[in-house]
């Protein structure tokens, strides 16, 4: 009788991992389960997959061998099983932050549509770091500092900053002076980067008037929609503020930009094949993902 795909589950996640709990974790199961599936396993099969060290556990040749099949079979049953699934045929879930998905992923929608009607998109807007196997997602748009191990990734964008203002600032700017009208109009400053105006002002030497008065708003979008409204003048995020830059709601008042630490990659699972409407989507995002603005 063959193995049980449970068995041969968890033997893949221990062979990754390298341990037991961790493996158990993935599993959402208790590592002496996960103990006895791979005792079981290697009754079943009559030989040792793993060799117990201090730190954990390593494969035997007959354990890297049997990964090496047993590993490209589950990828292939869990295709077949989607490929036949009507309701997630055509359907791509993916999460991003929320003022990513808000304010690029969303407006480039139609776009999608427009390459592949059948794709049915579930976005999860979140700054939380989700678990993609756990809460049944194919993709993640994710700063590359939170890519967890036995994830596919490629670079997605980075980011960069510099002062933006509604038309009507930004003329005022031109036609006069920068310490002149911006000594007279409020800064906006995001509260979750409190630092991003220090940031740009000492990569580029320009710095805001002595006389400058701060406004503090709580979320980037806020403050775009705030400096697109004409309160002050805010410091752009691209990304994500390619759209209002290129309709015409915001300006860049300096060529001049700064570079953040914030870098994002596009990971997916390694432990799954992607399917048909997975595949299209990696090729659809990675083509209209960010340029640098620059």
């Amino acid at each position: 009788m063959y193995p049980s795909i449970q068995t041969m589950r968890a033997m893949v996640h221990v062979a990754r991992s390298g341990q037991f709990g961790v493996a158990a974790s993935r599993l959402n199961l208790s590592p002496s389960a996960v103990s006895h599936q791979i005792a079981r396993l290697e009754r079943q099969l009559a030989t040792r997959l793993f060799v117990r060290t201090r730190n954990g556990v390593t494969l035997t040749g007959d354990g890297e061998r049997f990964l090496q099949h047993v590993d490209a079979a589950l990828k292939e049953i869990e295709a077949g099983v989607e490929a036949v699934s009507p309701q997630s045929r055509h359907k791509v879930a993916i999460t991003s932050p929320r003022t990513l998905s808000a304010l690029w992923l969303a407006p480039r929608l139609p776009d999608l549509h427009a390459w592949y009607p059948e794709i049915e998109l579930q976005m999860i807007s979140t700054d939380r770091v989700c678990d993609l196997k756990r809460e049944h997602l194919d993709f993640a748009i994710r700063r590359v500092a939170d890519v967890p191990a036995a994830h596919e990734h490629l670079f997605f964008c980075s980011e960069e900053i510099t002062p933006v203002a509604n038309p009507d600032i930004a003329s005022r700017i031109k036609n006069t002076d920068w310490s002149t009208v911006s000594g007279s109009v409020p800064f906006l400053v995001n509260a979750t980067h409190p630092e991003e105006w220090a940031l740009w002002s000492a990569a580029t030497g320009i710095h805001p008037p002595p006389s400058t008065r701060f406004k503090t708003l709580e979320t980037y979008d806020l403050v775009q929609a705030a400096a697109t409204a004409g309160l002050g003048i805010a410091m752009g995020r691209m990304p994500l503020c390619m759209d209002a830059l290129s309709d015409g709601r915001i300006e860049r008042l300096f060529h001049s930009a700064a570079t953040t630490e914030k870098i994002y990659s596009l990971l997916w699972r390694s432990d799954r094949s992607l399917g048909k409407a997975q595949r299209k989507f990696l090729e659809w995002v990675m083509n209209v993902r960010p340029e640098p603005a620059s």
